[in-house]
């Protein structure tokens, strides 16, 4: 059994599996207003997964968490790879944005992705983020060119210094 935390520990989901079938305890709790939240996704085996997720219904509503069972005994080797690759890609699209410029925009940057190496090994948040990244973030979130944040920081620290 393998297990991805996205997070921190999360209580075990109520599981009980047998050689047929895995059988939940169907959940979907409110969680409480600052409560921490972990993710959780675990492989059990015969092409069932189980995970534990949060949601929101509608905007600024409460969160909920799910539990939920992913039985994947009538897909193909096809539309496995398919579904993979659709998660793998957005991980790849959150590496680039973590990249240098000059990197991010090389058309050799992750052309080709070695899966586990590239992506698995990563963990669930990939690579902490970079001065650079950070300031990308800002300046997007700001509405202000990079060179601006770059100013911005370099005068705070001056006059912290003095």
């Amino acid at each position: 059994m393998s297990t991805i935390d996205q997070t921190a520990v999360v209580a075990e989901m109520p599981l009980v599996a047998d050689e047929t079938q895995v059988v939940s305890t169907s959940q979907l709790r409110e969680l409480k207003a600052g409560e921490n939240f972990s993710a959780r996704t675990t492989y059990e085996g015969n092409g069932i997964v189980s995970t534990v997720f949060s949601f929101r219904p509608y905007e600024n509503g409460p969160r909920y968490e799910k539990c939920c069972i992913f039985d994947y005994n009538s897909v193909t080797e096809e539309q496995l790879y398919l579904l993979a690759t659709s998660s793998v890609r957005i991980r790849v699209q959150h590496l680039l944005r973590q990249l240098p410029r000059e990197e991010m925009l090389n058309s050799e940057t992750l052309s080709k992705v070695d899966v586990l190496k590239d992506v698995v090994a990563t963990g669930p948040r990939g690579q902490p983020d970079t001065v650079e990244s950070l300031t990308r973030r800002l300046a997007r979130k700001l509405g202000i060119s990079e060179d601006l944040v770059k100013e911005a920081v370099a005068h705070s620290v001056a006059t912290e210094q003095q």
